[in-house]
């Protein structure tokens, strides 16, 4: 799936509190270019992005991670290192091992959270941010205590189900419509990098890191003010409207909703997803990537 001969190497040393995530990053990261760091979505790897990479490296160079509970990344059966300030902690670690002191984060669904959760966290690590099909989580605290229940429990079950029962309930679900839409041997290819990963990663981290185990960040939107790209698929309609809600609540944002697409916009439309973000890049001003210690 990737293109034979691109310029990248893969590090897997990139350590903090014995946490070493697996990445991969294109060579020239210190170009002048914007550095585009992508984040996945629960249950998916690095290679989630193959579709789409070549595309964004028109952008500027690219960094893929897994992060913890998936992919090649380490799997603790504690749940502290899943908790999202440990993650924020990893991924600053990982990005200055590879020279850099911020960049772009490219984050979906799951990793749209966690990008989000760096520019309120970290802002000085944002360069700016491309947020697709994400959420700044249950501002309800009602709601908040039901999703944070709901994915408790759920975590539960996935080592009594397995990976393959776990992962198609996972993608029958409603929010992956469109995913059911692709081509079938597309499906069998997604589903089996899906199942790579294992139970316990997959139910820490939403045990750790779920969308109620988040803390909510509306209220902290108006305080970004780093460019920001949110992006939903126009079928997708609760994510939609979440979109329109974080842009609307950021100073610095554009919206961008793709047509006939649902939650897997990247997925589900890589020539459309990447149309919206390359016009996006090149409507706003370039700044180079700072080196680390800079």
């Amino acid at each position: 799936m990737r293109k034979k001969g691109a310029s990248r190497e893969t590090m897997n040393n990139v350590a903090l509190n014995n946490v070493a995530l697996n990445l991969d990053a294109d060579r020239e990261l210190k170009n002048g270019r914007p550095v585009l760091t992508l984040l996945h979505g629960f249950t998916q790897n690095l290679n989630s992005w193959d579709m789409v990479r070549d595309g964004l490296r028109r952008i500027g160079p690219t960094v893929a991670v897994d992060l913890i509970g998936h992919g090649g990344s380490p799997k603790p059966e504690d749940v502290a290192p899943y908790r999202m300030e440990a993650c924020l902690d990893h991924l600053e670690a990982a990005i200055n091992r590879l020279g850099l002191s911020s960049c772009w984060w490219v984050g979906y669904s799951m990793g749209g959270r966690v990008a989000l959760q760096m520019a309120v966290s970290k802002p000085h690590l944002v360069e700016g941010l491309v947020l697709i099909s994400a959420s700044a989580g249950f501002p309800d605290l009602e709601a908040r205590a039901t999703r944070i229940e709901a994915d408790n429990a759920l975590a539960d079950r996935i080592g009594g189900w397995g990976m393959d029962q776990f992962i198609d309930y996972w993608l029958d679900l409603p929010l992956f419509e469109g995913f059911k839409r692709l081509p079938p041997s597309f499906q069998r290819a997604m589903r089996a990098e899906r199942k790579k990963n294992s139970p316990v990663g997959l139910a820490n981290s939403l045990r750790g890191m779920g969308a109620g185990a988040m803390l909510p960040a509306w209220a902290h939107l108006r305080e970004l003010t780093v460019p920001a790209l949110v992006l939903a698929g126009e079928l997708d309609e609760r994510f939609v409207a979440m979109a329109r809600s974080m842009a609307a609540g950021m100073t610095e944002a554009d919206l961008s909703i793709i047509s006939d697409v649902g939650h897997s916009v990247h997925l589900e439309s890589p020539q459309r997803f990447l149309r919206a973000v390359t016009g996006y890049f090149d409507r706003i001003p370039r700044k180079p990537p700072a080196a680390a210690g800079q």
